[in-house]
C-alpha cells in the first residue's frame, strides 16, 4: 500500500499536519501572560494552543481571507522556529522533563486515530449538509460576511474556521486533514486533565489510555462540533479545579479559562450555556481575596463575550438565534407536563448506558457523594451537575419539534459534550481517596 505514490503523498501530508499541531503548541504565546514562574509543561502548551485558536477566530472575525490568515500563520511559525532555536542554543534554558514521554504517546495515539480517519473519511449527515458548506466558503477565500447565505447561518463558526484552515494549509484536496486538529485537541485535553493528579509517567500513560478507550468513537470526528465542545469543556474543568479547589487563582489560569470559555461560545450554540456554567462556577465558588468584587467582574466578562458574538453577527448581518424558530416560550408551556418529563428522563437514563464515559464516572460520583468524608468540592460539583441536568430538560421542553424525534437525535451529543462536568467530581474523589 505504501508503495503507491498517491498514498505516500497522503501519508506525508498527514504526518506534516500533526507536526504543525505540535509546532503550534510551542509558539510562545504563553509569554504574554507569563507573570507566574511555576507554569507547567502542559499548561504553557495548552495556553499556546488555545491562544492560537482564538487568534485564528479573531482574524476570521476581522473579515480577512483565508490566504491572508495562512500567510500570517507562516510568519508566526517562522518566528517561532527562530525563537525556539535561540532558547535551545542557550544551555541555561534547556529543560528536559518526563512529560516528553507523554508527548510521544500523544503523538502515537493521534497518528493511529488519524490513519483510521484517513482510511474512511466519512462525514456525518449534519456535516455533509451544514458544516462542510460553511467550511468550503472559507476555503474559497470567502469572508465571514458570506456566511449569511450559508445553511443554518445562525450556527457558530469555530468549527468551519478550524476545518478550512488546516484543510488548506498544504493546499491539499484531503478535507479530513482539517478534521485531524479535533483529534489532537481531544487527546491533548485528556492528557492535560490528568495533570490534576500527581502521577508518575507510566501511571499517567495508563490513565490516559483508559480515558481514551472510555470516550473514543471514530464517528465523533465526522465533522460535527460535539467533539470540539467536549474537548474545550474538559480543558476548562482542569483550570476550574486549579483556580477554585487548588486555590491557584493566578492571572495565567484566569486568562486561560476565559480564552477557553470564549471558544466554547463560538463552537456551538449550547456553548453559550456551557460557558455560563463554567464562568458562574468561577464567580460563585472562587476565593480570590486579592481581587475585590471578583465574582461580579467574572460575570461581566462572560456578558462581554456573549455581547461580542451578538455584535459580530449583527455587524455582518448574520442571524443570531438558538438553532431555529422552534425554540420559544409557548413551546415550554405546551411541553411542560409529566409525560414529557418522564420521556426525557427515560432517554437520559438509556443514553447514559450508551455513553461509555458516563457509565465509568457516574458510579464513582455516587460513591463520592455518599461515603467520602472529605467533601472538598461538593458544592461546586453539585452545582455544575444539577444546572447541566436542568439545561438538558429545558433544552427539549423549549423545542417545538416532535419531542421523541429530538430526543433520538440530540440526547447522545448533549450527554457526551457535557460528560467532562462529571469527570470533575471523579477527579476530586480519586485525588482525595488515593492521596494523589
Amino acid at each position: 500500500m505504501f508503495f503507491n505514490t498517491e498514498t505516500m503523498t497522503e501519508f506525508i501530508l498527514l504526518i506534516g499536519t500533526i507536526f504543525i499541531f505540535l509546532l503550534i503548541t510551542i509558539v510562545p504565546f504563553n509569554y504574554i501572560s507569563r507573570t507566574d514562574k511555576n507554569i507547567s509543561y502542559f499548561d504553557s502548551r495548552i495556553f499556546n494552543l488555545v491562544f492560537f485558536v482564538n487568534l485564528l477566530l479573531l482574524l476570521n472575525l476581522m473579515n480577512l481571507e483565508l490566504t491572508i490568515i495562512k500567510n500570517t500563520f507562516y510568519l508566526i511559525l517562522l518566528l517561532t522556529i527562530f525563537f525556539n532555536f535561540y532558547l535551545y542554543c542557550d544551555e541555561k534554558k534547556i529543560k528536559t522533563s518526563n512529560n516528553d514521554y507523554l508527548y510521544f504517546v500523544l503523538i502515537f495515539v493521534c497518528l493511529t486515530i488519524s490513519i483510521s480517519i484517513a482510511y474512511a473519511p466519512t462525514l456525518s449527515w449534519t456535516a455533509q449538509n451544514v458544516w462542510i458548506e460553511k467550511t468550503i466558503l472559507f476555503l474559497q477565500n470567502k469572508k465571514i460576511i458570506s456566511l449569511q447565505f450559508s445553511p443554518a447561518s445562525e450556527l457558530p463558526i469555530l468549527l468551519p474556521v478550524i476545518w478550512s484552515f488546516f484543510w488548506d494549509l498544504f493546499n491539499s484536496n484531503y478535507e479530513y486533514l482539517g478534521r485531524l486538529f479535533f483529534v489532537f485537541l481531544y487527546l491533548f485535553s485528556i492528557l492535560n486533565f490528568l495533570e490534576i493528579f500527581n502521577l508518575k509517567v507510566l501511571k499517567k500513560i495508563i490513565a490516559f489510555l483508559i480515558l481514551v478507550l472510555a470516550s473514543l468513537k471514530i464517528d465523533l470526528f465526522q465533522g460535527d462540533p460535539s467533539i470540539l465542545g467536549f474537548s474545550l469543556i474538559l480543558l476548562s474543568m482542569k483550570y476550574l479545579y486549579e483556580i477554585i479547589l487548588n486555590n491557584n487563582a493566578s492571572r495565567f489560569n484566569i486568562i486561560l479559562l476565559f480564552l477557553i470559555a470564549n471558544l466554547i461560545v463560538w463552537s456551538l450554540n449550547e456553548g453559550i450555556f456551557y460557558a455560563f456554567f463554567i464562568i458562574s462556577s468561577l464567580a460563585f465558588f472562587s476565593k480570590t481575596p486579592k481581587i475585590k468584587n471578583f465574582g461580579i467582574l467574572v460575570l461581566i466578562g462572560y456578558v462581554f463575550i456573549i455581547l461580542f458574538r451578538i455584535y459580530i453577527y449583527k455587524f455582518y448581518n448574520i442571524e443570531f438565534r438558538l438553532n431555529s424558530d422552534d425554540y420559544a416560550l409557548h413551546n415550554f408551556k405546551e411541553n411542560f407536563n409529566l409525560s414529557n418529563i418522564l420521556l426525557i428522563s427515560k432517554y437520559i437514563l438509556f443514553n447514559i448506558l450508551r455513553t461509555d464515559l458516563l457509565i465509568f464516572t457516574i458510579p464513582l460520583i455516587f460513591y463520592y457523594y455518599a461515603f467520602l468524608k472529605d467533601n472538598k468540592g461538593f458544592r461546586l460539583t453539585m452545582y455544575i451537575i444539577l444546572i447541566n441536568i436542568l439545561f438538558i430538560y429545558f433544552y427539549f421542553l423549549f423545542n417545538g419539534e416532535t419531542m421523541e424525534g429530538m430526543l433520538k437525535q440530540k440526547m447522545i451529543p448533549l450527554l457526551f459534550m457535557s460528560s467532562p462536568f462529571y469527570l470533575l467530581p471523579v477527579a476530586i474523589f480519586i485525588k482525595s481517596k488515593f492521596k494523589l
